[in-house]
This record gives structure tokens, sequence and C-alpha cells, in this order.
């Protein structure tokens, strides 16, 4: 995880990693914007994806053909272009890159001129632990590069940060007995034997944000922009403080760049 885990986060830490796209405004050059999502449980992926949905159906003008498509990780199994792609993971038969590709591709191309996609998962999380991109590094980068150029380099990844503490506590709310037992299964089947179930859900937490790292480590090189977001805070106030990280006015999105880079210089945000 980007910063030391657990350290007491602060507003100041919001902050923008890896290369940057060519100059690009998302209106009439730009037909679609692809923002994604990476953290651990309880952090809050799911409230930030479905409040950035609505702050941006509120905004748009009523003559709008724009388009958004809030695109939840369970939903993987439902929707038709992913169709290869659940059935892996129900099978561990797991997709190949190019089904990932491939379904990516179906989805972006099914969305209308100028619309909005955002999952409260990435692209870099859904295969990192894979066998074949644990297996091969290179593969996994290469993956990642194709799943960008599908995006037309239109994509973002906001990395929601929080201690594990602070995110199993909430989760643990939020989702009640039922997902605390099943997690604690996992932590267990992980090999963590602390005496208190709390104890082994923060170990294997601790655990997946340093896989989390090496995945948003990986998609930095595959030329992603990473946005981090101080996640500790109340849910509005992550909700603004992303929406001023995409430098977001309800009607444009746009990217400044420093292409000969090939690493972010400053100021990420743009006026529109």
């Amino acid at each position: 995880m980007i910063g030391a885990i657990g350290a007491k986060l602060d507003h100041s830490s919001d902050s923008v990693s890896g290369p940057r796209a060519p100059s690009a405004a998302y209106g009439a050059d730009v037909h679609r914007l692809w923002v994604s999502m990476a953290g651990l449980a309880g952090v809050g992926k799911s409230t930030l994806a479905e409040r950035l949905g609505v702050s941006l159906r509120r905004t748009q003008s009523p003559d709008s053909a724009r388009s958004v498509d809030v695109f939840g990780e369970e939903e993987l199994f439902t929707r038709p272009e992913f169709a290869r792609v659940a059935d892996g993971f129900r099978t561990e038969r797991y997709a190949s890159p190019a089904d990932f590709e491939a379904a990516y591709q179906k989805w972006l191309s099914s969305l209308d001129d100028g619309a909005v996609a955002i999952t409260d998962w990435s692209p870099a999380g859904m295969t990192g632990d894979l066998p074949w991109a644990l297996d091969n590094s290179k593969r996994y980068l290469r993956h990642l590069e194709a799943v960008r150029r599908i995006g037309a380099d239109n994509v973002v990844l906001l990395h929601l940060l929080a201690p594990p503490q602070t995110t199993i506590d909430r989760a643990g709310r939020q989702r009640g007995r039922e997902w605390v037992e099943r997690s604690d299964r996992t932590a267990r089947a992980a090999g963590h034997r602390q005496s208190q179930p709390r104890d082994r859900l923060i170990a294997e937490a601790t655990r997946h944000a340093a896989q989390t790292q090496r995945e948003l480590d990986a998609a930095m090189a595959a030329g992603w922009r990473v946005r981090r977001i101080d996640a500790t805070a109340e849910p509005d106030v992550v909700h603004d403080r992303a929406l001023g990280l995409l430098g977001w006015d309800g009607t444009r999105v746009a990217y400044d760049s420093h292409p000969d880079t090939g690493r972010a210089t400053g100021d990420d945000d743009v006026r529109p």
C-alpha cells in the first residue's frame, strides 16, 4: 500500500502517481471515460462509485446524451460481455488475458459516445492474483497495457487508502456477522492463526494491502494514471476529494499531459 499501513492519513496524502496520457478533454474529442478503484474491503469503493454516478447524472444538462454506467464487482457474474470471465471464476478455470481483454472491449464498445464508466474494482485487481499473472509478471504487465489501450488511454484508477483496522471495523459494521465469519474462514485458510477473529481479519487485510500495492505498481508501469485518496473521512468528504482529483465539474473531465516524462510531475487536476 502507498504509505505506511496503519499510519495516520490526512488530506495531504491525496496525490497522483503514474504516467500521463496525451492531452485530452472529456467531451467532443474523447468518447468514454473509465474511472476504476482499488482498496481494501470496507474502504468505501462501492459507496464512492455510486455517489460519483449520482453526481454526474444530477449535474448533466437535460439534453445531454451522456450515459453513466456504474459497474459493481458482483455484476461481473451477470453482465453478458463477461460470461467467459465469470465462468472462469466459478470453476477456477480462469479466463486468459485475451478473454478479459475481449470482455472489456465488448463492454466499453457497448457504451454510448461520451459515456462515463465507473467501476468499484480495477482490471489490475481483477487479475493480479490469478495464476497466469503471478507466474508471469511480464504477461500481466502486457495485459494491463492492452486494457489501457482498449480504454483509449482515458482511464483513471482511484486508490482509496485507510488502515486495515479501520476498513475491517467498517466492513464488519456494514456487512454484518455473515461477512465476518466468511472472511474469517478466508483468513484461516490463508494461514492466519491469531486468537481473535478481528486480528485474523486485520492480518489478512494487511497481506491483501501488500498485494494491492504490487498490482498498483504494475498498473502505473503499464501507463495507468493512479490517484490516491485518504478514505478515512466521511463518505461525503471522500466523494468531494475524488471529484477534485478528477477535476470534475459535473460536465467535463480533462487531463493535462506531460507525455515525455513517463511520470506525474505535479498537480494533475485540470480546470475545465
